[in-house]
């Protein structure tokens, strides 16, 4: 009996409880949601379509005022909707705070543009018309002032369409001189008329061109949507909860109807089918802590690492020794770090709202840098420049600087990223180091004039010998000239002057005189002839002396200067300054000069330097090996590069391992040599856009040296050659 009752008391508190919760999980909210998602959507529709109708308007689409005075009352009707809709509710006193105002507001805004509207349309009308009747009038008495009004007519069309202040300033100026020029220029009583309804029209439509946009503005910026999207968020919120509430219940309802089913099917397997389910549910619960857990630690996990990671920014940003500047999208300060105060001096109170150029920039700082930074920050793209700034003591450093944008969430560029780095030191480097070189350059270069003018007065010495020797045998010729024993002669003759024909038919002595004679006669000739080659031989030492001297000055004066150059005259000049040593070492001399050669606009003193140069190492070759036949072969070509010179040797040639060190400064393979002259070459040859190149077989076998230069004559050169020209006949 009392299992019955309690059957029976359990099956009615199923029963019930199966009642209940079908009532619960029935209300979830949906038709609810779904009227107050109807009545905001049509609210922003109604809105929308009030800013589309004020927009048609504005641009002349539409030409009345209907559609706009529809879709106001259709914004109201939807007011009166969402009334009805949150009535009773608790979005009722939102709706009345908050976004009736704004509908009013829009409401009220739109009869405003209506009104400035027609009066502007109204304003245009007839300024239009009142200058069309005054051209007319004009017209007929052949008017100077028809441009003014044409222009007039231009600068209020431009002015109604754009409304910028500046078409607005300029019609302004073009009324104001219409008047004061209209009156002293016209007669026309009539015109006068019409033009002052006409100015009347455009300063009206000054007045009201300007306020209808501000009215647009205003209309347009009701936060009528900010609103509505709350509502809906916190409506949605609702719908939410609710239906998870309902979900809940139905969940409950599922599981009393199952029980309720298992119950009166047999109390024994409803006991077994409940504590089946209470150990199912107590599995799901372990797996969902379980996983709920795994959550969490993963959880905790990335928290940590992103707790680590903003750490080590805010160290790196903090203890850097780079400058970090971020700035708004029109690079105006909003932070910096502790490094940019450690640069500049500047605090971020004393910096924030400011723009880097207007404090960091001075008189030294690169105008063209300026621009460009500049622009990029106005073309929202990133810029890498090195540029001088000041530090508030007003010192000077070179800083580079890294600018990039930062895009938002929807990819618009709100702000800029700026690293700088002091890189005073490394320009500072980089300029004594570029010194350094023009000064290594510039030795080199002397060291190599120097060889080259030792080389020449080596040959001159050469020279100076066999003049010595010329002049020492002509000095001893004269000693021992045969023109004593004719001086004994003459003084016997003398003697015997009264006598002189018995003296020499009887005197075993003047017997003897005719004889002698002639032997002297013999021998004056033949000294004469040996003085004579003698002299020759001076000369002729004495001349080239001066040809090697002419060459060397002709070096010197050209240095600087370009010019029209012949090649197989830049050819002679460099073997002539060689020309002692060669004779001396008994050198032969081959020269192969192709027909037809362009002319070289280029610099003599350097090229002559470089030939002098190939020349004489290619003549201290032989002269160190000791060459049986000593040769040396000159040959000009053209060449695509333009014309080549090359000199080979048949001397000690080069070493395979040494022929990549020959041009390098101070390397040398001779043994009294300073490494100075192919290095000084090289250069020289670089500078007047050629290539100097050495290749040998080995050792013993000599070695070539070619030199390209470009003949192909630029406007540039030529300007320079016309320069060197003006300035030498000056």
């Amino acid at each position: 009996m009392n299992k019955k009752i309690i059957a029976i008391t359990s099956l009615v508190l199923f029963v019930s409880l199966i009642g209940f919760l079908f009532v619960k999980s029935a209300d979830n909210g949906a038709k609810r949601y779904a009227k107050i998602e109807q009545a905001i959507r049509a609210i922003d529709q109604r809105n929308d379509d009030v800013d589309s109708a004020v927009l048609s308007l504005r641009l002349g689409i539409s030409l009345d005022y209907d559609e706009l005075s529809r879709c106001e009352s259709d914004l109201a009707i939807s007011e009166r909707i969402s009334v009805e809709t949150f009535q009773d509710s608790e979005w009722e006193q939102l709706l009345h705070s908050q976004l009736k105002p704004l509908l009013d507001k829009k409401v009220l805004l739109s009869t405003d543009f209506k009104t400035n509207h027609a009066v502007v349309r109204n304003s245009v009308a007839g300024f239009r018309h009142k200058i069309s009747q005054v051209q007319e009038q004009l017209i007929e008495n052949k008017s100077t002032m028809l441009n003014q009004l044409t222009n007039l007519e231009i600068l209020g069309a431009r002015f109604t369409i754009s409304g910028d202040l500046l078409d607005k300033e300029q019609f302004e100026a073009a009324i104001v001189a219409v008047e004061s020029e209209f009156d002293t220029t016209v007669d026309s009583p009539s015109a006068s008329r019409f033009l002052s309804f006409a100015l009347r029209h455009a300063r009206n439509l000054v007045d009201r061109r300007i306020e209808l946009d501000e009215t647009i503005s205003n209309l347009v910026a009701v936060p009528i949507k900010n609103v509505t999207q709350r509502i809906m968020s916190e409506s949605a919120k609702e719908f939410q909860a609710k239906s998870a509430t309902a979900t809940w219940f139905r969940l409950g309802l599922l599981m009393t109807i199952a029980m309720t089913i298992a119950f009166c099917f047999y109390q024994y397997f409803s006991l077994l089918r409940h504590k089946l389910l209470i150990h199912r549910a107590n599995l799901t619960l372990e797996k969902r802590v379980e996983e709920r857990t795994a959550d969490l630690a993963n959880a905790n996990k990335e928290l940590k690492y992103s707790i680590a990671e903003a750490e080590k920014l805010a160290l790196v940003a903090r203890y850097t020794d780079n400058a970090v500047v971020i700035t708004d999208d029109e690079a105006c300060i909003e932070w910096v770090n502790d490094g940019f105060t450690r640069n500049t001096g500047y605090s971020l109170e004393e910096v924030i709202g400011k723009k880097p150029f207007d404090f960091l920039h001075g008189p030294e700082t690169d105008s063209a840098t300026q621009i460009l930074m500049k622009e990029s920050i106005q073309q929202k793209s990133g810029f890498d420049v090195d540029v001088i700034n000041y530090r508030k003591d007003g010192t000077p450093f070179w800083v580079s600087i890294e600018a990039r944008p930062i895009r938002d969430d929807r990819g618009e560029i709100k702000r800029f990223i700026g690293i700088e780095s002091d890189i005073t030191d490394r320009v500072n480097a980089e300029l004594e180091r570029e010194q350094l070189n023009e000064q290594l350059v510039d030795a080199s270069r002397l060291a190599g004039m120097t060889e080259v003018a030792t080389g020449v007065l080596h040959n001159v010495g050469n020279i100076l010998n066999s003049v010595n020797v010329s002049a020492e045998v002509i000095r001893k010729q004269f000693r021992k000239s045969a023109f004593d024993n004719l001086e004994r002669i003459s003084a016997l003759i003398s003697q015997h002057e009264s006598d002189f024909a018995s003296f020499v038919k009887d005197d075993h002595r003047g017997k003897k005189i005719p004889a002698y004679i002639a032997k002297v006669t013999e021998t004056l000739k033949s000294e004469r002839k040996r003085t004579s080659d003698e002299f020759h031989d001076l000369v002729a030492n004495v001349e080239h002396i001066k040809q090697i001297v002419s060459v060397q000055q002709s070096m010197g004066k050209s240095s600087g200067v370009k010019q029209e150059l012949s090649p197989d005259s830049l050819v002679y000049d460099a073997i002539t300054a060689n020309k002692g040593t060669l004779n001396s070492h008994q050198v032969e001399i081959v020269t192969e000069i192709e027909d037809d050669l362009p002319m070289l606009i280029s610099d003599k003193h350097k090229i002559l330097q470089i030939l002098v140069n190939l020349i004489k190492n290619a003549n201290d070759s032989l002269s160190e090996h000791e060459t049986p036949h000593p040769k040396i072969m000159i040959e000009v070509n053209s060449s695509p590069e333009g014309i080549e010179f090359s000199v080979t040797d048949n001397g000690v040639g080069i070493p395979k391992d040494r022929i990549n060190k020959i041009f390098q400064h101070g390397f040398t393979t001779k043994k009294t040599g300073h490494g100075f002259g192919l290095h000084s070459s090289a250069n020289a040859a670089t500078e007047l856009g050629g290539t100097l190149s050495c290749s040998s077989p080995g050792i013993g076998e000599g070695a070539v040296f070619k030199l390209r230069l470009p003949a192909k004559r630029s406007e540039s050169t030529e300007a320079d050659v016309a320069l060197t020209a003006g300035q030498l006949a000056h």
